[in-house]
């Protein structure tokens, strides 16, 4: 009588195990994937200079920031007029660069300050 007991002790045992482990199994810990996944240490160098990284479940890179503090042209050929001309002046309607995010202008310069690169 007791070998029976002994037996039907451990198959409960026996099934409550197995089902413990179908349900770890089958839950977000045994589905691979599901688990965290690592992405590359590389970065994007961004038109404002600084630099993202991948991230995601597909490892993509992280978008760059907007650059919303675009100098109008007034501004930069003020900008220009008083800080980089020496004794000279701005000639033409400026050029913006998109690649450099810069405003480019023609001047009539005799000198030009330290700092400044005439175009």
């Amino acid at each position: 009588m007791q070998k029976i007991i002994l037996i039907l002790v451990s198959v409960v045992i026996a099934i409550i195990v197995f089902i413990w482990g179908a349900s770890i199994y089958n839950s977000d810990f045994g589905d691979i994937s599901k688990q965290n996944k690592f992405c590359t240490e590389e970065a994007k160098i961004c038109p404002d200079g600084s630099a993202v990284g991948r991230a995601g479940p597909n490892c993509e890179f992280s978008p760059c920031p907007e650059i919303n503090n675009i100098l109008t042209q007034e501004e930069a050929k003020l900008i220009a007029q008083n800080e980089c001309v020496k004794d000279g002046e701005v000639t033409s309607e400026g050029m913006y660069n998109e690649n450099s995010k810069t405003w480019w202008f023609d001047a009539n310069l005799n000198v030009a300050r330290e700092g400044c690169n005439p175009a």
